[in-house]
């Protein structure tokens, strides 16, 4: 499903507008929930083998927040390493093995795998979250 789709502007949405605000403002936290299992489900109607690797992606990212507020710059470098990994495996090998293919001329078999949808989307968004905890406070200047 794709945002211009007939199924996501006639069904999708409107259905997700009209239970969100028939839920009470009091429940903040339910509303939360509620975008975040639209979300899921908006991404597996995509390709819903992949709902595992964002999924993945998303505790690992929000594990390591935790320790990235204290300033520990291994934890750091880790999320960034961990956050960009799926992005390289599923996105960029198959292109980085057919170049040393042409390159070197060797006989590697080619890897062709199908990339979820988003993949590069929620990748940096990830990242700049961590980024974003890391510098808190160093990238703004105090007058």
């Amino acid at each position: 499903m794709v945002f211009s789709s007939l199924l996501f502007i006639l069904l999708f949405l409107p259905l997700l507008i009209i239970v969100y605000y028939a839920i009470p403002k009091r429940f903040v936290a339910m509303r939360k929930y509620l975008l975040l299992f639209f979300s899921i489900l908006f991404y597996a109607s995509g390709e819903p083998t992949y709902v595992f690797v964002i999924f993945t992606c998303v505790c690992i990212t929000w594990i390591l927040s935790k320790a990235i507020e204290q300033r520990y710059k291994f934890i750091f470098l880790l999320a960034i390493v961990l956050n960009l990994f799926p992005l390289f495996f599923l996105k960029y090998l198959g292109f980085s093995i057919s170049n040393i293919i042409i390159i070197l001329g060797t006989n590697i078999k080619e890897v062709s795998l199908i990339m979820p949808i988003g993949i590069s989307f929620y990748t940096f968004q990830m990242m700049t979250y961590i980024v974003d905890l890391y510098y808190e406070g160093f990238l703004v200047k105090k007058i």
